[in-house]
């Protein structure tokens, strides 16, 4: 009896310490018009190592490397999520492809998969948003605001008799 007892306590600890490991690559849009932009996004999930950008030719890189990272520690268990996004802006019409990203840790190397972007011609150029950011419009502006002017109180008219 004992031994199924200590089983059993290996199979639950052996559950817990076990993380999902990943690294991925995410984009907003696989699909836009000329002169657009979208964001790339490399994800990396419960490992740590050095991140090599793709080479990104075909692209004007409007904004990045924008950095964010969260660990959380839950019921005795860890994780730690690392993502390096940009905002791109293509230079080609076309199918063009976005190349691995990899990720140099102490035992190996990882790499993302290719990611397929499909550039379509804008002949009226048509601007659309990506993520709410508008494109006409720097993330750290804001549209001007018109101060709105308030009304003056208006005083109960006294009747005034003459005698």
């Amino acid at each position: 009896m004992r031994i199924w007892i200590v089983l059993f306590a290996l199979c639950c600890a052996h559950v817990t310490w076990a993380q999902e490991s990943s690294f991925t690559v995410d984009t907003s849009k696989d699909t836009l018009l000329m002169g657009n932009s979208f964001t790339v996004s490399f994800t990396i999930k419960n490992m740590n190592g050095d991140f090599d950008a793709p080479a990104l030719d075909d692209f004007d890189i409007m904004a990045g490397p924008n950095v964010s990272s969260s660990f959380s520690f839950m019921n005795g268990q860890s994780s730690q999520e690392m993502s390096y996004s940009y905002i791109l802006k293509p230079k080609v019409e076309g199918a063009v492809i976005i190349p691995p990203a990899y990720l140099v840790t102490d035992s190996e190397t990882v790499e993302t998969q290719e990611k397929l972007i499909f550039i379509l011609p804008n002949p009226d150029g048509i601007i659309e948003q990506d993520g709410g950011i508008q494109q006409s419009i720097s993330p750290f502006q804001t549209q001007p605001q018109v101060p709105i002017q308030p009304t003056p109180p208006t005083k109960p008219k006294r009747k005034v008799r003459k005698i």
